[in-house]
């Protein structure tokens, strides 16, 4: 195996669309085991007072982590308090993050 270098490119990239089957019996199993999962989750969302709370922490939780690799850094704490008293985001990294929810909930 040659070493990295980041300095040279990568040009023996297989062409698209590729030629392996991704279509075998193996993942289509399991796509239809994530089928039957998210549907169960979708039931038991239906079973809570408020589905859209429990949504939403997902959300934040990603657009956290989105923001971490932008070295922009808060505390879950931080987060759901601003949620919950649904005041104003005060802090530079708290707007951030509120943009980056609302883009992370019009794709999910």
């Amino acid at each position: 195996m040659t070493a990295f270098n980041r300095d040279a490119p990568y040009n023996e990239l297989p062409l698209l669309p590729s030629k392996i089957n991704l279509e075998t019996v193996k993942v289509l199993r399991k796509t239809i085991d994530a089928s039957r999962a998210l549907a169960r989750l979708n039931g038991m969302l239906t079973n809570l007072p408020n589905p859209t709370l429990f949504l939403d922490t997902i959300h934040l939780q990603e657009a956290k982590a989105s923001s971490e690799i932008e070295n922009i850094v808060t505390t879950n704490d931080d987060l759901y308090k601003s949620i919950v008293a649904d005041k104003s985001l005060e802090t530079r990294q708290l707007k951030r993050l509120s943009v980056t929810k609302k883009h992370f909930g019009r794709v999910c």
